[in-house]
């Protein structure tokens, strides 16, 4: 609900006649298109509140719309007063949440979290500063997803569901660890949209090439939905240093 106080600086009586409209300069926020005075007589030298309930848009960002008197016999009049706001949407960090998710292998077994380094069913770990296979030292955190020893081997991790709005991107960085120079794996990332059969949104293969991939996905299809996304990362072929890492991912704009 957004309030303005406007003082009568005319020489007419404001009546039940005059409204508050919507200039059509800017965003109306769901704001109706007019709306009367309620307040009675308001003379000249006069001051009152008047109040609009508004809606936020969906997507982040800043927002302004300008408002205006009406006067009986539908004439605007005075100056426009506006409304400011600034929308910020939550980032949800998978990182943070990792282990919230449900970690399974191809046997379906349910791991725990955090894993153990080496573990031959897989294991999932939490890395603050990981060492990448571009030589690097990242200072972002990462989630090392190393499948289990098998051919073929695959880990997944189903997070809690969340809310999808128009504008939400999936981010993040994925590769091998530095060192694991026979990795190559499959990295996937699937979904359900409010409890329905599991998806794949996207897959990609990454090798120890020493370069990285960026993901940049648009999540604009899933908007309105409660989604659950599953991380999933299978060994292309044997078993050997499948050590794949996703960087910062996140739900975010």
């Amino acid at each position: 609900t957004k309030t303005w106080e406007l003082k009568n600086t005319g020489t007419c009586n404001w009546t039940s006649s005059y409204s508050l409209v919507f200039a059509n300069e800017g965003t109306a926020m769901d704001g109706p298109a007019s709306q009367p005075l309620t307040t009675g007589t308001v003379a000249p030298g006069q001051s009152i509140q008047v109040s609009v309930n508004l809606k936020a848009p969906d997507k982040g960002g800043s927002y302004r719309g300008y408002w205006q008197l009406r006067n009986g016999a539908n004439v605007l009049f005075g100056s426009k007063f506006y409304v400011d706001i600034k929308v910020s949407i939550p980032e949800y960090n998978l990182v943070d949440n990792y282990c919230k998710a449900e970690w399974r292998n191809n046997a379906n077994d349910v791991f725990t979290c955090p894993g153990t380094e080496g573990d031959i069913n897989g294991f999932v770990i939490k890395l603050d500063k990981p060492a990448l296979e571009n030589k690097s030292i990242d200072d972002e955190s990462a989630l090392w997803t190393n499948p289990p020893a098998i051919d073929n081997g695959v880990i997944s991790g189903k997070f809690p569901a969340v809310k999808i709005v128009s504008g939400n991107k999936f981010k993040a960085v994925i590769g091998c660890l530095d060192n694991a120079t026979n990795c190559n794996v499959i990295f996937s990332l699937k979904y359900k949209a409010d409890g329905g059969a599991e998806q794949t949104l996207a897959e990609w293969n990454q090798t120890f090439d020493g370069s990285l991939t960026k993901i940049d996905l648009d999540l604009s299809s899933l908007a309105g939905k409660s989604v659950e996304f599953i991380l999933s990362v299978r060994a292309n072929g044997p078993s050997d240093q499948d050590e794949a890492f996703w960087l910062q991912p996140r739900v975010t704009q």
